[in-house]
C-alpha cells in the first residue's frame, strides 16, 4: 500500500511512505505485523499478538503484547506494550475495562520508564 499525505507536513516536508500490513486472525488468537519503511530516517516495524479467553457466558479475558522497532530519529531502539482486560457482552454491546502499559517512545521521566492507563470501552455490533 502506498500512502501519501500531501497536506500533512513534518518539519516542512511532505509525508509520503509505503506500508505493509500482514495478519492472521482466529477465534481466540490474532497476530499481525505492520512495517513502514518510510524514508531512510523513519523506518518503523510493529508486531502484536492478541487473544481472548472465554471465562463464562458472555465474559472474556483479553490480552495483548506488542513490540515496536522505533525510528532512529526518535530513539533507535525497541519498545513494548502489553494489556489485559475483561469484556462483558450484553446483547449487541460489549463493555470493556482493561489496563495497558507501554514503554514510552521517549523517556521523559527518569523515575517512570513505563506509561500505563486504565482503558474503558463500549462497542456496539450491528
Amino acid at each position: 500500500m502506498r500512502t501519501r499525505w500531501p497536506r500533512y507536513r513534518i518539519a516542512s516536508a511532505a509525508t509520503d511512505y509505503d506500508e505493509l500490513y500482514v495478519g492472521l486472525a482466529g477465534r481466540r488468537l490474532s497476530t499481525y505485523l505492520y512495517v513502514s519503511p518510510g524514508s531512510r530516517d523513519n523506518p518503523l516495524a510493529y508486531g502484536q499478538v492478541a487473544g481472548a479467553l472465554p471465562v463464562g457466558p458472555d465474559w472474556w479475558i483479553t490480552g495483548h503484547a506488542g513490540l515496536s522497532v522505533l525510528p532512529a530519529r526518535m530513539t533507535g531502539r525497541t519498545a513494548y506494550d502489553i494489556g489485559i482486560g475483561l469484556v462483558r457482552r450484553v446483547g449487541a454491546v460489549d463493555y470493556r475495562i482493561g489496563w495497558s502499559a507501554a514503554e514510552p517512545y521517549r523517556r521523559t521521566r527518569a523515575r517512570s520508564p513505563v506509561d500505563h492507563a486504565v482503558v474503558l470501552g463500549v462497542a456496539y455490533s450491528f
